[in-house]
């Protein structure tokens, strides 16, 4: 049958049989599943919200795209730094258009399920028969591995679409223009096939080979832009194909497999180049650490190798697993034994009427090729799957729609008519099972015997919290953009399901989209952070019984916050099994707004500061509390970066001539709110914003008082006016005691951090670990612009200030910002180039960008200023590796791998 519309004696396109069929089996699948998730009250697990919450970040940068702007496509790109975006991206786009919620996003898995039977199908038709293709994309909807997945947002199901689709087309170009399927040529009437052996043919057909290359090309990045794991699947039948066109000397056949591989990198690249560092160096933690923490068995365990297999019951249930090897076991004896020229006994066996009894050799022949071909992309996705030492039996699903024509070849190898009512009672049956594991109906215990661990009911118990919650964080504080600590960690209680549904919270008359106004984060991992993480948050979530996968620290961390006199119990929710979710406010928040309403004559377009408390005096070196109090609009609160300079203003004029400008101001720049001022749905509102902080003036800074500068800076337009302020004054004085304080801001600390980078590889080490901190505190990083765009407008009023520059590179860096971090590193080598840190971080950051000869460029001075650090050896190392330089490269790194004597 061809695949391909065809045309009755009236002219009118008539859709094959064979598709409309197909059609219904998707349609059915459709149907069950928007029942059951109609049915669903339940929340989403960790992956699961987590992945929910990426489609909604896609989706807001996707409703308002810029394809022409190279900055918009690389900030998309780092919207999903671990986890490729293609399923983030078609799920955020279709939610666009249907909106945002569970049940919205879920649609998607039912678009994967066509191109997943569509696929199969395809399968079955071009390796053996379309009849074949139908029942195993049948299979495919009630074999457990797979209609459990499709009820789940993971990732999964996706790759295993992708991963077929693309086995596919790489099924079709492998076998096309050779002599394994001329056998559907010559079905379809053509008599002009190819010779065996002519590499160079003429065949006017050849663009289709061209195009099934390129389709492969596209499909492979698609695959790979799903989920990384889906080279374990596709590696070696592409390889394979490759090297076949290669040694048989079919140089087109080599061309268009380069071409493929060509756009496929093109495609997939964007984003794997762009987040490159932090998939390598997360892959420890997702595999190894995740697998020793699972308890999953070694590599060098039979365990590890059979883990998969253990798994096939569970994943195909025993009617569709025993059947089907009945049917081959059968096949296979009539079979050989036909090969050795024997008659088979009689018996009630030699009464089957095999598929083995046709005797065209052709027939034979291309069944061999086929099946071969099946047996390799199993055989390898099994080996590939199980050199992964972290194990799921999800991780394995990508197989298993290919492995389903394998189970309909068995099915249907038995022609006889007991046979096919045995084939047709053992799909009832399996459908059956499929119904009864999928909703609560009658025959529960004899679907656990037949496909055991399988059960996926919806969850129809009492609802959950989690959106109550975060309706009463938004009502307590309708302005603010908040940040919840959330200390458990079960599958319905976590910091990525209470983020989630942070981020689809939606006020009344609210538009269908993610308002991203309440972030979940887990804190209180590290014992030597606790303090800070419990000072560093205003709201906090614990809960009573299970607390989940959580470290020993948590229960101390659950103490301290209930405990804490600087925290009360803001309210409490009874969970559907008993326990008790507790919400915990700081009773003076570090920001508190007020809706003020001034008479029309009183109302000042410009932003005030009206109010400034401080101590009178203290030393340098230490954080001081500061409270501000400013009164504007919310929205040019929420758009502006305030400039804040501490100048001296008194001393001996003689001692302050041979001080530098540093030692006698400091800087507090930081956003209103800290950046968490949240105007969307306000308009033009005017308020007062109450900001508790601390500031940290440098230890260098000399005695004296000092007075408050302070300047708005518009983040876009970079215009900027005078702030009226308050008279206020602090004296800095060594001889006062410090004053209790809280944590600084952090655009503060980051800018503490910057100025410790001359350090060199210490320090940047610490400032790593204290940024995986504070991002916490701050789930959109907005301190960090906040920082880039105060130092980058000082560092033009004071271009040869060291801290300034290397404040304004480190925010590149961790805004990710290549081309501007290259350029404002070139620029820190400029006014400090004796320091052979700086010309490494430059380094490193061309050798990030995939410029190995500019970073060899930059090491060469830094190695002159000092050739016996060993990061710079190895950075020297990697540049000449990624060169192709083998033995500069061992040069470089074995003295960075030789442990110091």
């Amino acid at each position: 049958m061809k695949l391909t519309a065809l045309k009755n004696q009236a002219g009118k396109v008539r859709i094959p049989r064979n598709i409309w069929i197909l059609f219904l089996i998707w349609l059915g699948g459709v149907i069950c599943d928007r029942i059951w998730w109609s049915l669903d009250e339940g929340v989403p697990g960790w992956d699961q919200a987590d992945y929910l919450t990426g489609t909604l970040n896609y989706g807001a940068a996707l409703s308002r795209p810029e394809w022409g702007n190279g900055d918009w496509w690389r900030n998309l790109w780092l919207l999903s730094s671990k986890i490729p975006p293609l399923t983030y991206m078609v799920a955020g786009v279709l939610q666009n258009f249907v909106g945002v919620g569970v049940e919205q996003a879920t649609i998607i898995m039912s678009l994967y399920s066509g191109v997943l039977l569509a696929a199969v199908y395809g399968l079955g038709w071009v390796l053996f028969d379309g009849n074949l293709g139908l029942l195993a994309a049948g299979l495919c909807q009630i074999i457990p591995g797979l209609y459990r997945l499709r009820l789940d947002f993971l990732l999964d199901y996706p790759l295993a679409a992708m991963v077929t689709l693309c086995f596919l087309c790489v099924t079709l170009w492998h076998f096309s223009g050779t002599s394994s399927l001329q056998k559907e040529a010559k079905s379809i009437g053509n008599t002009n096939l190819p010779k065996e052996g002519d590499r160079w043919n003429d065949n006017p057909k050849w663009y289709k080979s061209l195009g099934l290359a390129i389709s492969c090309g596209i499909t492979f990045a698609l695959a790979l832009l799903t989920k990384q794991t889906a080279v374990f699947f596709l590696l070696v039948p592409i390889v394979w194909s490759g090297t076949t066109a290669l040694f048989s000397r079919h140089w087109l056949r080599v061309g268009q497999f380069l071409l493929g591989v060509w756009v496929a990198t093109w495609i997939f690249m964007p984003w794997y180049r762009a987040n490159w560092l932090l998939i390598v160096t997360s892959g420890k933690r997702a595999s190894i650490d995740s697998a020793i923490a699972e308890g999953d068995p070694p590599l060098n365990t039979l365990a590890a190798w059979t883990f998969y297999w253990e798994q096939l019951p569970h994943q195909l249930s025993f009617p569709l697993l025993v059947m089907p090897l009945v049917g081959l076991i059968i096949y296979g004896w009539h079979y050989f034994r036909q090969r050795q020229g024997k008659s088979v006994p009689h018996s009630p066996l030699s009464s089957y009427k095999l598929d083995c009894t046709n005797q065209n050799p052709n027939h034979h022949q291309n069944t061999s090729k086929s099946l071969r071909w099946l047996a390799l992309f199993l055989i390898a996705s099994y080996l590939l799957s199980s050199v992964n030492i972290n194990k799921d039996d999800r991780y394995i699903i990508p197989y298993l729609p290919s492995l389903t024509i394998i189970l309909a070849y068995g099915l249907t190898r038995i022609q006889s008519y007991w046979w096919r009512n045995l084939r047709v009672a053992t799909l009832i049956l399996t459908t059956g099972l499929t119904l009864i594991n999928l909703f609560p109906l009658p025959g529960a215990g004899i679907a656990q015997i037949f496909a055991p661990h399988s059960q996926h009911y919806p969850y129809q118990g009492a609802k959950y919290p989690h959106t109550a919650v975060i309706a009463e964080i938004i009502r307590t504080q309708p302005y603010l953009r908040s940040t919840v600590a959330v200390l458990p960690s079960t599958p319905d209680v976590n910091q990525h399901n209470l983020n989630y549904y942070g981020a689809i919270s939606r006020r009344e008359g609210a538009s269908q989209t993610a308002n991203f106004q309440v972030y979940g984060r887990q804190v209180a991992t590290n014992r030597q952070y606790l303090e800070r993480d419990i000072a560093a948050l205003d709201w906090f979530i614990t809960k009573t019984g299970n607390q989940g996968s959580v470290r020993n620290i948590q229960a101390e961390a659950v103490n301290k916050v209930e405990t804490s006199p600087d925290l009360q119990l803001h309210k409490t929710w009874q969970l559907p099994d008993g326990e008790s979710l507790k919400l915990y406010h700081r009773i003076q928040p570090a920001t508190i707004v007020t809706p003020i309403n001034p008479p029309p004559s009183q109302v000042n377009p410009n932003i005030e500061l009206i109010d400034v408390k401080l101590p009178d005096a203290s030393p340098g070196g230490v954080p001081i509390p500061i409270t501000y109090t400013w009164q504007g609009n919310l929205q040019a609160f929420h758009d502006g970066v305030m400039l804040l300079t501490w100048r001296r203003i008194d001393g001996d004029s003689d001692n302050s001539n041979n001080l530098n400008l540093d030692q006698q101001q400091w800087f507090h720049d930081h956003s209103i709110g800290m950046g968490d001022i949240y105007p969307r749905f306000h308009g033009d509102m005017y308020a007062q914003v109450r900001d508790r902080t601390a500031m940290s003036p440098p230890l260098s800074i000399a005695p004296g008082k000092y007075t408050l500068k302070a300047t708005y800076l518009h983040r876009q337009t970079q215009a900027t006016y005078t702030v009226k302020v308050p008279n206020v004054t602090i004296e800095i004085n060594p001889q006062v005691p410090a004053s209790a304080a809280p944590e600084p801001d952090l655009a503060s600390q980051l800018r503490q951090m910057a100025a410790t980078m001359p350090q060199g590889i210490s320090a940047f080490e610490n400032i790593f670990a204290e940024i995986g901190r504070i991002n916490q505190y701050d789930p959109t990083q907005d301190y960090l612009q906040q920082v880039l765009i105060a130092s980058q407008y000082r560092l033009q009023q004071q271009p040869q200030n060291r801290e300034l520059a290397y404040t304004v590179a480190l925010s590149n860096v961790l805004l990710r910002r290549v081309e501007d971090a290259i350029a404002s590193l070139e620029y820190v080598t400029k006014i400090d180039s004796q320091n052979p840190f700086a010309w490494g971080y430059l380094a490193f950051v061309h050798l990030y960008n995939w410029h190995p000869q500019a970073a060899e460029t930059a090491l060469k001075p830094a190695l002159e200023l000092n050739p016996h650090i060993r990061e710079l050896q190895a950075l020297s190392g990697v540049a000449a590796l990624f060169q192709g330089k083998f033995i500069a490269a061992y040069r470089g790194l074995s003295g960075f791998l030789t442990p110091n004597s």
